[in-house]
């Protein structure tokens, strides 16, 4: 039986039902509003969404992604796990950054030491470093130093002593103009105008050429200096880099074919394989291929000495001919009290050794191989005196030195002294009993 207060009173279902129809009325206009609300919010920001979009994504770029506008320094400057930097949105992303050019062809050559030849690098640490160290008694002339098997070594095999001039020179695909000389000659003036259109359009042999004829004239005067600097940047191309420029009497490319051996194609044209090896990039000298294709020089290389500049000036072409071309400078020590002797000399057969031992004919001390203190530094050049002024002379060379201070100074008993990476560049490219030597006042 239900008690009377167990049983519904009338109305209560239909209460329960409008309570819960407004319930569900009231959520959906809460939603409705809501969704609404939303709407007008995403209506209102639209357009910054969009525009802060278009930056993250880095909007239109004038360059390949991942570069940096900055004209010819331009270099690819990505972040971690990004390869696209951000736009004009952020500046700060955009600043250039200078790449090192002279460290990108390490490997070719070191710059000028003449002032007025080439530039120079400012000297690096390691370079400051050993300027700063006490070295040894400055070098004296005296005995060649020994090295049993005359040349054995390779180029480069020796780790040389930094040098506040040891910089690689740059390569150039077309050097540009840029003569101005003030109280010049006429007719020396006169050519190199010409030598300035004729690089211009193109003609770097015949530039070359005409910049040589300009250095050779009785009144070259001022212009010299400025003539070998612009030398020296054509021959960082023809001569040392790896393109063979069309016409070039000193150039040319040798194809690898069965039983070649780099030292047999430097010997034909009367050059070292070192430098050989050198200009073509190449790590091993022993490591070539049929079919390979090298660029050659047609050598040999030969030296002037300018005692009274301290300038050391390389060429190819035999010696006083017309055809004969400057190739690139050094700066050197001589010997104190103007002893380096003047006259003509070659390079002395099996005289060419690296990372030498020798004794010091004053006080009788001897240096080893691989001794820090060997004022011979890691190169030696002997000479040969080849005239009735030199023929008698004996134990004179071309070395480096571990006192670069006595560069451009009179230190030495008589011998040339050069930077250490000079003196290793130098010493790849002149051949015993091919390459001469001139020295002059």
């Amino acid at each position: 039986m239900v008690l009377a207060s167990q049983m519904a009173r009338p109305g209560t279902t239909r209460s329960n039902m409008y309570a819960r129809g407004g319930a569900r009325r009231n959520r959906l206009i809460a939603v409705g509003g809501g969704g609404l609300v939303l709407l007008v919010a995403a209506w209102w920001l639209w357009p910054n969404s969009s525009s802060g979009a278009e930056s993250q994504s880095g909007g239109p770029q004038p360059q390949e992604a991942g570069l940096v506008s900055g004209g010819h320094d331009a270099k690819p400057a990505t972040r971690e796990g990004d390869p696209a930097l951000a736009s004009q949105s952020q500046p700060e992303r955009q600043q250039p950054r200078v790449r090192n050019e002279h460290r990108e062809i390490e490997p070719m050559l070191p710059q000028g030491i003449d002032p007025g030849d080439a530039p120079v690098e400012s000297p690096d640490e390691d370079a400051q470093r050993l300027a700063d160290t006490p070295t040894s008694p400055p070098l004296t002339m005296g005995e060649a130093p020994q090295q049993p098997g005359g040349e054995a070594g390779s180029f480069g095999a020796a780790t040389p002593k930094e040098s506040p001039t040891a910089s690689p020179a740059r390569e150039s695909a077309q050097p540009a103009p840029s003569f101005v000389v003030n109280d010049a000659d006429a007719a020396v003036a006169a050519l190199l105008e010409r030598a300035d259109r004729e690089i211009t359009a193109g003609q770097l042999v015949q530039g070359r050429a005409t910049l040589n004829e300009a250095l050779t004239h009785p009144r070259v005067g001022v212009a010299a200096e400025q003539i070998r600097t612009r030398l020296a940047e054509l021959n960082a191309m023809m001569v040392f880099g790896k393109t063979v420029t069309k016409g070039d009497p000193f150039a040319g490319t040798h194809i690898i074919k069965s039983g070649d051996r780099l030292v047999f194609i430097a010997r034909d044209h009367n050059i070292d394989y070192r430098i050989l090896a050198h200009i073509n990039g190449m790590s091993n000298p022993d490591q070539i291929r049929l079919g390979q294709s090298l660029k050659v020089i047609n050598g040999p290389f030969h030296v002037e000495i300018d005692k009274s500049d301290y300038r050391l000036d390389v060429y190819l072409g035999e010696p006083g001919s017309a055809q004969r071309t400057y190739v690139r400078s050094f700066f050197i020590g001589l010997g104190e009290l103007g002893s380096t002797p003047t006259g003509q000399f070659r390079v002395r057969p099996n005289s060419k050794l690296e990372n030498p031992a020798w004794t010091n004919p004053r006080t009788g001390e001897h240096y080893t191989a691989n001794d820090p203190k060997n004022p011979i530094g890691d190169y030696w050049i002997g000479l040969e005196g080849t005239d009735e002024q030199t023929k008698l002379l004996d134990g004179y060379g071309i070395h480096g030195t571990i006192d670069p201070t006595s560069i451009g100074r009179q230190m030495s008993m008589g011998c040339v002294r050069l930077y250490d990476a000079d003196i290793k560049l130098l010493y790849g490219m002149l051949v015993p009993e091919k390459s001469t030597v001139m020295i002059r006042d």
